[in-house]
């Protein structure tokens, strides 16, 4: 199937959603009798406009869309690295998904299954909630951000949600993806060798998480961004507008580090997620609908430490 991705740009953010929806055709994916999860990104407690979390129109706008073409059986899922009910509370999200007549499931306290990865980069198995598992289509619907080791976090490192968090009852590690430092201080400390390997290790764990839980359609919020030191420390881009949705979520997140002004060669896990086979890398293979990219792109505020290191994308080159 050929990768589509749309960029629809209005002040509506619903109709955008449904727009883009329809510019990829993502009718002929989904069956009617499918049973679709939407998995939004509730990382923390913020308010529905802070930038940090899902619009809550977003989300409607996908369950808009869906029932327009007769889907039935949808979720509303995730699991937040707090308390997840809050996260919905405070973004709205809860209160869109109760007024639609859709449940909304805290993966935090889902039954799991040990998921084995073939042909696995660097986690041999994940163990992933049942409701992910159970699913026919997975939607993720990110929020357009940099991140302090991942570069971006878009649809692909959005699916760590499914895993579930080590405060949660079965008391499981999501954490498992993270790699063995965080910040530049941990950089001076184990040098530029080892701290690579940490990088490049967590990347082959997203790569391989997509492996056992691929979405199907990607829809990325860009209504606002976040520049800087994302996901959750970084500074809020307004009045985007935009909307990115695609059927192929590695190429929607090619598109969506190219509208940022980052290119995806740069970006290990998206580099590696097409290695795989799990998706289109190359942007002049993806079909563009909607509103040209150059005319809507900017670039990005890089996090501190990756922009401190400009030769530090070196290393996902040779992917």
């Amino acid at each position: 199937m050929k990768s589509k991705v749309a960029i629809v740009k209005s002040r509506n953010i619903i109709e955008n959603v449904v727009n883009a929806l329809e510019l990829i055709d993502a009718k002929s994916i989904i069956s009617l009798d499918d049973r679709v999860l939407i998995k939004p990104n509730l990382l923390e407690v913020h308010n529905a406009y802070s930038g940090y979390t899902t619009k809550p129109e977003v989300i409607r706008g996908i369950i808009r869309f869906l029932k327009g073409i007769g889907v039935k059986d949808m979720v509303v899922a995730e699991g937040s690295n707090s308390d997840t009910k809050k996260c919905a509370e405070y973004s709205d999200i809860l209160n869109v998904v109760e007024h639609e007549g859709v449940r909304f499931v805290d993966l935090n306290y889902d039954e799991t299954t040990v998921v084995k990865i073939p042909d696995h980069l660097c986690m041999p198995e994940v163990r992933v909630a049942n409701t992910v598992l159970d699913s026919d289509i997975m939607i993720s619907a990110p929020v357009l951000k940099t991140h302090l080791y991942a570069t971006v976090t878009l649809s692909l490192k959005n699916m760590m949600g499914v895993l579930i968090n080590d405060e949660s009852p079965v008391k499981l590690d999501k954490k498992i993806i993270h790699p063995e430092f965080w910040g530049p201080g941990d950089y001076e400390r184990m040098g530029r060798e080892h701290s690579i390997k940490a990088i490049s290790d967590a990347d082959k764990r997203i790569a391989d998480l997509i492996s056992a839980a691929r979405p199907h359609i990607a829809v990325i919020d860009a209504i606002t961004g976040i520049e800087g030191n994302g996901p959750s420390s970084g500074d809020i881009v307004n009045k985007l507008d935009t909307i990115i949705a695609g059927n192929d979520p590695v190429a929607t997140d090619v598109v969506g580090s190219a509208y940022m002004g980052i290119d995806a060669k740069r970006i290990g896990h998206i580099m590696m997620a097409g290695k795989k086979g799990l998706g289109e890398t190359e942007i002049s293979n993806i079909e563009l609908y909607g509103v040209p990219l150059d005319e809507v792109k900017r670039n990005f505020r890089l996090p501190d430490f990756i922009a401190h290191h400009p030769d530090w994308f070196d290393w996902a080159r040779s992917f």
